[in-house]
């Protein structure tokens, strides 16, 4: 049963294909193999041969095939995976400054939807984290702060008078904002509703029936002349 979902779950994840998605990848392939019980081989502090060569043959198995030539030599899981490592966990100054900047800088507007603004955030913080730069939660709320547009401006000053009294963390922030996406939207529909509504009785207020000469309904629906 296992060794099934084991199966499984490695098919349905993403191909390494090189540095674009590494983060991701790199992720996953952990999940997996914390899943099978093999995550210590990354490490090297499990010996075990057979474990190993699972684990080996998991990551080996998960990578693009033009890059087997990076694994294609390695006898040991950790040595596969020291050698993806260093490959593409770019922990460059310059990676940092550009995680950096891109995190400072980004905004609400610039994303579809809510959700979409808070997993771009997150992802940044959580890049910044792998390459050793780890972003304190407090700054991380303020950040997803920073980024909205001013009709959010309530939502905040609300967030801001709470964190008088505790420390505003960025699971509260998240939370928030995703109820008041919530209600904006429901709202948004009410409105809609209301004004197609408001529209059809303008539109019926306006018909006059030929048969009675009342108002508010055609012949066709005339009830006098159904009678």
């Amino acid at each position: 049963m296992a060794a099934n979902a084991s199966h499984n779950a490695l098919t349905t994840i993403e191909k390494l294909e090189g540095i674009s998605n590494w983060i991701s990848w790199k992720f996953a392939i952990k999940m997996l193999l914390n899943l099978d019980g093999l995550y210590n081989c990354l490490e090297g502090t499990d010996t075990d041969p057979t474990r190993d060569a699972r684990a080996l043959a998991r990551i080996c198995l998960s990578i693009q095939p033009n890059l087997y030539q990076l694994v294609r030599d390695a006898k040991t899981a950790s040595d596969a995976w020291k050698r993806l490592s260093d490959t593409f966990e770019d922990k460059g100054l310059y990676r940092r400054v550009l995680l950096l900047r891109q995190l400072h800088r980004i905004e609400f507007n610039n994303f579809s939807s809510m959700s979409d603004y808070i997993e771009g955030v997150m992802k940044l913080v959580a890049q910044l984290s792998d390459i050793g730069k780890v972003i304190d939660d407090a700054e991380i709320a303020e950040i997803l702060l920073s980024g909205l547009p001013e009709d959010f401006n309530v939502l905040v000053s609300s967030l801001e008078t709470a964190s008088l009294t505790k420390t505003l963390s960025s699971e509260v922030v998240r939370t928030r904002l995703l109820q008041e996406d919530h209600r904006r939207n429901n709202n948004g529909n009410t409105s809609e509703n209301l004004a197609y509504a408001a529209n059809n009785k303008r539109r019926f207020k306006n018909l006059v029936c030929t048969y009675c000469r009342k108002s508010n309904h055609t012949i066709k629906q005339c009830f006098k002349r159904k009678t």
